[in-house]
């Protein structure tokens, strides 16, 4: 889940009380995750630099935590022609 500290459409504290009643609600041990955006808005709002960061970490994430294995060249910079 995923919020920003200046969003004015979803104030961040609904995002917490929306992650508390989840891992309430939960009967596994994993955690439920927020990540909280400083310095950022709702879509609009938020930097292009921040919304490409957000995008691999939620990459990296998926990658991660589905066990993806990906090619070794995976990542390398592309060489401009």
């Amino acid at each position: 889940m995923t919020t920003a500290d200046t969003d004015d459409r979803v104030i961040p504290g609904h995002s917490f009380k929306f992650a508390a009643a989840l891992q309430a609600a939960q009967a596994g041990p994993q955690p439920v995750l927020i990540r909280i955006e400083t310095r950022a808005g709702h879509g609009a709002g938020t930097p292009v630099a921040k919304m490409i960061e957000q995008g691999a970490d939620e990459w990296a994430f998926l990658v991660a935590n589905l066990g993806m294995k990906l090619p070794a060249r995976f990542g390398t910079p592309v060489r401009s022609r």
